[in-house]
Parts: structure tokens; C-alpha cells; sequence
């Protein structure tokens, strides 16, 4: 199945960090992809002669995909929801991510309580680990 990110998730550029999901499986994870190419934003100030992707944002984007999940999971759409990090645990950066990189992004739903889920997240690229983490995040419902 097809699935447009934008209609899943409120987040937008510069910092919609998922550009594909490529599959979902209902109660149990989620993979997805994203494409850094050389003239991304992200890589303009990290670092000029050495372009690389902040950490950080490998960790926002396995977020990004966990908001993908819980929206899908949930039947809701981009402009019903909003995603908040609680904790991330255990948090390794493994190998950097230069530009023209796609990576794949992988959560796997450890447990949930009420709107809040604990997730099992990995980012690989060209076959070697990026990023891992557990970490718990909160759905709420957007108020217009």
C-alpha cells in the first residue's frame, strides 16, 4: 500500500524528515526511508567543508517515523495529531550520514500505555548501522 507522509504526520519541510514508507505492519512497527541529497539544508551549517547529518535529526527522523506508526495504527490523519518526545535511552551514533545518502528508518513498538509508546528505533544506510535508540514518545490530539 501507498501512503503519503504528509497526510499522516503534521511535520513539514525543513524538517519533515521521512520521505517514504515502505512498510507497516498494524500493532507491531514500521519502516520508512529519507534521502539526504548534497543540497539539503541540513548539511549547509554541519559542517561547511565537511558536510555531515547531525546526529540529532537521525534520532527526529526515527520520531517522525514512530508519529507515522501511531497515526497509522490509530486511523489518524496529519491535522488530528501531535507528537512529543518523553525520553530517548540508550541513544548511539554509530556511523555519520553524508549527503546523496538514503537511509532506512525501522521502529518497532516495544510497548504502549494509554497514548504513550515505547519504541525500539534503528537507522541503517549502505548496510551499516547509524543510529539506535529506545525511546517513548506521547500522541496528542491537535485542538484547532
Amino acid at each position: 500500500m501507498k501512503y503519503n507522509v504528509k497526510d499522516i504526520i503534521p511535520h513539514r519541510s525543513p524538517m519533515l524528515l521521512v520521505d517514504e514508507i515502505i512498510e507497516f505492519k498494524k500493532g507491531k512497527s514500521l519502516k520508512a526511508k529519507r534521502h539526504f541529497a548534497d543540497g539539503d539544508p541540513v548539511f549547509s551549517g554541519h559542517f561547511p567543508e565537511f558536510p555531515v547529518l547531525p546526529g540529532v535529526l537521525s534520532v527526529e527522523a526515527l520520531a517522525q517515523t514512530c508519529a507515522c506508526f501511531v497515526n497509522l495504527n490509530q486511523n489518524k490523519k496529519a491535522d488530528e495529531s501531535l507528537f512529543f518526545f518523553m525520553s530517548i535511552d540508550n541513544a548511539k551514533f554509530r556511523n555519520p550520514v553524508m549527503p546523496n545518502t538514503t537511509v532506512e528508518l525501522e521502529v518497532v513498538l516495544i510497548k504502549q500505555r494509554g497514548d504513550v509508546y515505547k519504541f525500539d528505533g534503528t537507522v541503517t544506510a549502505n548496510g551499516k548501522k547509524i543510529t539506535d535508540a529506545i525511546f517513548t514518545a506521547k500522541w496528542a490530539p491537535k485542538n484547532d
